[in-house]
């Protein structure tokens, strides 16, 4: 079997946080990789599919970013567009019942591509979280919403 890891979420990898040439698939800069992904259905195994706790419900703006997160997070994760994602991503949790990282995932899973989140958890119970996200539902209007796309206001 064949597969690709490339990065996958629902925030903009910024830059190649760890050097040495890691690739993602987010952003405008890469919608024909994506689309080649959604084409062939390869397997797409997400790394930091979860942006290394970007979404974990402790950032809020661009000082609490800076306060709970790492160097490495702030500098390949934090801008402007992906901290309104996250608000985002907690807005619709909200009205869901759900975390933002379910939001997040679920938005990975309803992207059409063959994908597989890689997410790092400290215990079970957050895993059980996350393995749930595969069970909320989206629709294309949210979706775009959550990514910044489109003229639709769910505010």
């Amino acid at each position: 079997m064949t597969l690709s890891s490339p990065h996958f979420s629902l925030a903009e990898q910024l830059t190649d946080i760890w050097g040495g040439g890691c690739v993602t698939v987010t952003g405008s800069a890469n919608a024909d990789a994506r689309a080649w992904y959604l084409k062939t259905q390869m397997p797409l195994v997400a790394y930091s599919s979860l942006c290394r706790g970007l979404f974990s419900g402790r950032v809020k703006d661009a000082e609490s970013a800076r306060r709970e997160l790492d160097a490495y997070t702030l500098r390949g994760y934090v801008n402007a567009d992906n901290l309104e994602r996250v608000r985002r991503a907690e807005k619709l949790a909200r009205a869901k019942g759900v975390t933002a990282a379910q939001i997040a995932l679920a938005w990975m899973f309803h992207s059409g591509l063959n994908a597989f989140a890689v997410v790092g958890t400290s215990n079970a119970a957050r895993m059980r979280v996350n393995i749930a996200a595969y069970s909320v539902s989206l629709t294309e209007k949210e979706c775009a919403w959550l990514n910044l796309e489109g003229e639709q206001k769910h505010e």
